[in-house]
């Protein structure tokens, strides 16, 4: 189902690094074009969470205070205080958000800025995206943020994909902490048809996307050779 939150518990998720653990939060986001990206934010063992994105069908994980300083400018207190959702005593959550709090304050670069936050994502994300080599690293950030991250809002609104973020991290830890259930993805509720013309669409634009990617290539590969 487009655009809605589902709490999965998977023991394979476990599977995708030591300190992951079964409890994820995924929303499959719809473009205009009727083309989809999913993501999904998992917890770890640690306290913390990343936000998983597939790119190029290759899957990458984004700390997700990282990614919440990169949407819009906001203080640590103000994170662990939505965070909490106003519940001061909920130990579960709250050694939880100061244990990302603290993970994030251990980088060796300062990351407290909006803009040092993208520049970080720029950085690490500049060899899967391939932006153009003008691009600096805030710009390259910009990009991932625009194109793989909640693209069912709008392109530039980094305030809403806060909030939505911000909304999955409080569904995942009452996952975790086993105040939900899990939904269940084969429900009705949960599904949705397709058309297909969607389809057909979705696989269309895919080629096109493959053929540009190796157009790309050669014309670079092209440019290296006359140099």
């Amino acid at each position: 189902r487009r655009n809605h939150m589902m709490a999965i518990t998977r023991p394979s998720f476990k599977n995708r690094g030591a300190d992951y653990s079964p409890y994820a939060v995924m929303v499959r986001c719809l473009r205009p074009d009727g083309s989809s990206q999913t993501v999904a934010l998992h917890l770890l063992a640690t306290g913390g969470a990343t936000l998983r994105v597939t790119i190029n069908k290759q899957e990458f994980f984004v700390p997700v205070l990282i990614l919440l300083k990169a949407l819009r400018e906001c203080t640590d207190r103000e994170v662990y205080q939505r965070a909490l959702g106003g519940d001061e005593s909920d130990s579960y959550v709250s050694d939880r958000v100061q244990a990302i709090l603290r993970e994030h304050a251990a980088y060796a670069e300062p990351l407290h800025s909006r803009e040092q936050n993208l520049a970080c994502l720029g950085r690490l994300f500049r060899p899967a995206l391939r932006p153009p080599a003008r691009y600096t690293d805030v710009e390259v950030g910009q990009t991932l943020v625009r194109r793989h991250i909640f693209v069912h809002l709008g392109a530039d609104d980094g305030p809403a994909k806060w909030e939505l973020l911000m909304l999955m991290l409080q569904k995942l830890y009452a996952l975790g902490a086993g105040r939900i259930e899990q939904d269940n993805p084969d429900s009705l509720v949960h599904q949705e048809v397709l058309l297909p013309g969607q389809l057909w669409a979705m696989i269309f634009k895919e080629r096109c996307y493959g053929f540009l990617e190796a157009l790309r290539g050669r014309v670079e590969g092209l440019e290296e050779e006359a140099r």
